[in-house]
């Protein structure tokens, strides 16, 4: 973008220098000189004004192709995030099974027995 801004910034000076050393003193040019100076002139404002089109085509594909890069970064950046987000929530909830599974298999603590030791033989 920068860079065809200054190419067009350059057109610019370029077309306006040359128009300048292009345009004789009034007293000195026929009027035959004058019309093929007019006739260049119109020829490079068109060629140049040709230019402009094309880079501003050029600035307008690059600019599509930066924001399909952009999207496809961004869909690629939520489908890893997506991924991690599973990964770690399917870690978390067998995490906390194994954790149940310990609980229910420990044996009971003494005290619970003792309980139940009295229970029985009253």
């Amino acid at each position: 973008m920068r860079q065809i801004n200054i190419v067009l910034f350059l057109l610019a000076v370029s077309l306006i220098g040359i128009a300048q050393e292009a345009a004789p003193a009034p007293a000195q040019a026929s009027p035959k000189a004058l019309q093929q100076q007019i006739a260049d002139l119109k020829k490079l404002n068109a060629d140049q004004q040709a230019q402009i089109k094309a880079l501003e085509a050029a600035m307008r594909q690059e600019m599509r192709d930066e924001a399909a890069a952009d999207q496809q970064t961004k869909s690629s950046v939520r489908k890893q995030s997506f991924m991690q987000g599973a990964g770690l929530g399917a870690g978390v909830v067998l995490l906390v099974a194994g954790a149940m599974l310990l609980a229910k298999k420990q044996p009971q603590s003494n005290a619970t027995t003792k309980v139940q030791a009295r229970a029985a033989s009253a």
